[in-house]
């Protein structure tokens, strides 16, 4: 899917941006600390879809550009966790979560929309 620049991959990029932030700079601790054990070091890592509560977490995130993580977390616990391809992933959503993907590939890699 090629991008064209819409307001609506603008919105996602800001969305992707912030997510990242508050991942990565502010350190959303658990749900950091479960990626750099499944995944190693992360460089870059985009919530493509989630939210977090008080004492409950449920994410999929883009980890490296390479990797969909998804899973839950409450409190301290892991109550599941999967790794999948990009391609796996991206056979299951709608066309608006396609654009949320490859808005995040081109942040992850660096490009500018």
């Amino acid at each position: 899917m090629k991008l064209k620049g819409s307001m609506t991959e603008h919105h996602y990029r800001a969305e992707l941006e912030q997510g990242a932030s508050v991942l990565l700079e502010r350190g959303n601790l658990p749900i950091l600390r479960l990626l750099q054990e499944k995944c190693g070091a992360i460089h870059s890592a985009y919530f493509l879809s989630g939210y977090i509560l008080a004492d409950y977490r449920n994410f999929c995130i883009l980890v490296n550009g390479q990797t969909i993580c998804r899973g839950e977390i409450t409190g301290e616990d892991i109550e599941s966790f999967e790794k999948m391809s990009i391609s796996e992933y991206k056979k299951k959503l709608k066309k608006s979560d396609q654009i949320k993907l490859e808005v995040a590939l081109e942040l992850s890699n660096g490009k500018q929309l």
